[in-house]
């Protein structure tokens, strides 16, 4: 009797241990487990992905560049939109090619800590067969 009282215990607790919690209705486990897409090219901006980046480290920077995947580097950015979020107000520039316009540029010499700024809609191609694809990207917090 001792035996079965031990061996319906320890059946028990392994129940417990090996049962799935369920997930919380507010968790996405998606969105909680992958911060970047995986596979595909991704976009590089004053040497980052994304995420808090100091201005001196973008001030004066023009292109954009991708890295992730086989090609990435021979790709060419054919298109983007870039939108800078400063203090609430919203702006959204676009842009042919993978080099920042002009103003482009002095909006984003005009950003102070806390800003935002995000490219969208990356479209580049492959330069032997000229399909496009998208590329992924992150927003950036100015530091």
């Amino acid at each position: 009797m001792k035996n079965t009282i031990q061996y319906f215990c320890f059946a028990c607790l392994l129940a417990v241990l090996f049962t799935p919690a369920p997930a919380h209705a507010a968790v996405k486990p998606h969105d909680a487990v992958h911060a970047m897409p995986v596979g595909g090219a991704y976009l590089i901006f004053a040497g980052k992905t994304g995420g808090k980046i100091a201005k001196k480290d973008f001030e004066g920077q023009t292109r954009l560049s991708m890295n992730g995947c086989p090609g990435a580097s021979e790709s060419t950015i054919v298109s983007f939109k870039l939108e800078i979020n400063k203090g609430g107000k919203l702006t959204t520039l676009e842009a042919k090619g993978g080099k920042l316009s002009t103003e482009m540029v002095n909006k984003l010499k005009s950003l102070a800590s806390g800003d935002t700024f995000e490219f969208k809609k990356v479209m580049a191609h492959f330069p032997n067969t000229k399909d496009t694809y998208e590329v992924h990207t992150q927003k950036y917090i100015v530091a």
